[in-house]
This record gives structure tokens, sequence and C-alpha cells, in this order.
């Protein structure tokens, strides 16, 4: 009996660690990309363009990390 309910505990423990450690690393790293990618072509834009207002570019790829 105890070694049976350990045993489900183990498994379901697994099962749920694995389903939302599955299910958040593969979104965050997109957003994450995603994120970086969009950041870097409107920084090499603004940067060329704006080079004087550096300050806008960081505020604007810090704000949206904090709504994700």
């Amino acid at each position: 009996m105890k070694k049976d309910k350990i045993n489900e505990n183990e498994s379901n423990g697994t099962h749920r660690l694995s389903s939302t450690s599955a299910r958040r690393p593969p979104a965050i790293p997109t957003m994450k990309k995603d994120k970086i990618n969009e950041n870097r072509r409107l920084t090499a834009t603004e940067v060329k363009s704006q080079r004087s207002t550096s300050s806008s570019p960081r505020t604007e790829s810090a704000a949206p990390a904090p709504i994700y």
C-alpha cells in the first residue's frame, strides 16, 4: 500500500511538473526570440535615425517584457 501510494505520488508529480515545465519553456523562449528580433530591428533602425534618443528603444524593449 505504501509503495503503491509513493509510486502514484511520484508519477503524478513528475507528470504535472513535466507538463507545466514543457508548456512554459517553449512559450517563453519563442516570445523572447520574437521580442529580441523585433527589438533588434527597431533599435537598428531607430539608432541609425535617432542616435540622440537612445533611451526610447530601451524603454520600449523593457515595457513589453513585464506585460507578457
